[in-house]
This record gives structure tokens, sequence and C-alpha cells, in this order.
């Protein structure tokens, strides 16, 4: 049940994360300077307050996932999983935090009151913090899900270059960007899909565990 469960919130958090990459375009707010940024917002303030949402729900859906995370792939417990369940966590809360900057910057950028340009950078940081966070979670699940087999094998196979480029979101390169984007939702993709089919490769009745440094794999 917890598989089916875990699935479901990643694919939803799959679906945020579409709308936040969708809303940040419509919303034009990748300008070379704050100024141009500002102007952007004026233009495309929908789009930009729709942003935020989306980063909130992405946020949200993703900590709920991943607090069914072991439980969903408890054929392969070991520290990899505990730990990409963690970062998978702390990206998430990250990711909120930028959500709610966003949102914040659509209702206060045309005032005096606040430093707006302050709060954007506390947004980068928040957003970059989070990618980095999630792109290890990435990482540290490609051999957990390698050894869960069936559909989760071809995550495995997705997730080094996702993680890595994920985590290297501090560059400031429209290729990187891109490839994590993309990367990202496909391994969310086929995560979930195999979470909620249940498509392991290793079965229940047919676990052989292994320890190999504390963590242990199975083999059917």
């Amino acid at each position: 049940m917890e598989s089916v469960v875990s699935g479901i919130l990643l694919l939803l958090a799959t679906i945020a994360a579409a709308s936040m990459a969708w809303t940040r375009l419509l919303a034009e707010i990748d300008q070379p300077t704050f100024e141009e940024m500002i102007a952007a917002i004026d233009e495309n303030l929908i789009w930009y307050t729709y942003h935020g949402v989306s980063r909130v729900l992405f946020g949200g859906l993703l900590i709920a996932a991943a607090s069914l995370i072991r439980p969903a792939m408890a054929l392969a417990q070991g520290w990899q999983l505990r730990f990409s369940g963690t970062l998978l966590n702390l990206g998430g809360v990250a990711m909120v935090a930028s959500g709610v900057l966003v949102i914040f910057i659509s209702t206060v950028y045309w005032t005096d009151t606040f430093d707006v340009e302050r709060f954007d950078q506390y947004r980068v940081l928040a957003g970059s913090l989070g990618n980095t966070l999630i792109g290890l979670a990435v990482l540290l699940m490609a051999p957990v899900q390698w050894h869960l087999g069936g559909m989760m094998k071809i995550s495995a196979v997705v997730a080094p270059i996702t993680g890595v480029t994920m985590a290297l979101v501090w560059i400031d390169a429209s290729v990187i960007h891109q490839i994590s984007g993309y990367g990202f939702l496909i391994w969310t993709l086929i995560t979930s899909i195999g979470l909620i089919t249940g498509a392991f490769g290793s079965k229940p009745s047919e676990e052989t565990p292994i320890d190999f440094g504390g963590a242990r794999k199975f083999e059917g």
C-alpha cells in the first residue's frame, strides 16, 4: 500500500514540477538583470504567482512521497535508502521555502517596504539548495533501484546524470539546467510508475539478503 501511495504522490510531484518549469517560462523571469526581472514580473504577475504555487506544491508532495519511500522499497533497506529519503525531505522543505518567497515577492515587489532584491537572492539560494539536495538523493537511490530491478532499473540508469546535473545547478549554464530538469521529470515519472505498479525485479518471496557495506541487496 505504501508503494502505491508513494508512487501516486511522486507522480503528482512530477506534474507539479512540470507546471513549475512551464510557468517559469511563461513568467519570463530569467532575465540578465534584477530590474529586467522585476519588469517581467510586472507583465506576467499571474504566471509568476502560479510558479510560486507550483513550487510549494512540488515541495510538499515530494516531502509526502519521501516519507513513504523506505517502506515502499522495503526489499532494499540500507543506508543509501535512509539517507536519500532524508535528503528528499530536506530538498522538499527548501523548495517549499523558495515557493513561499516567490509568492511573497509577487505581492510586495512594487512597494518600498521590503528589500525585494534581497528576498530574491534568498529565493535563488533556497531553490538551488533544494535542487542540490534532491540531486544527491537521486544519486544515492540509484544503487537501491538497480538492485530492486524491474522498472526501477531504468530509473537507476537515468539517476547518475540527473543527480549530478541537479547538484551542479549552482553553475549558471542553461544546458545543465535543461538536462537536470528533463532528467528529473523522466526519473520521477519512471520511479512513480514502478512504485504504483510494483514492477520490481525482486519479489518478497524471492529475496536473498546480501550484506554490502551496511546496506543489503537482494537477488531473485
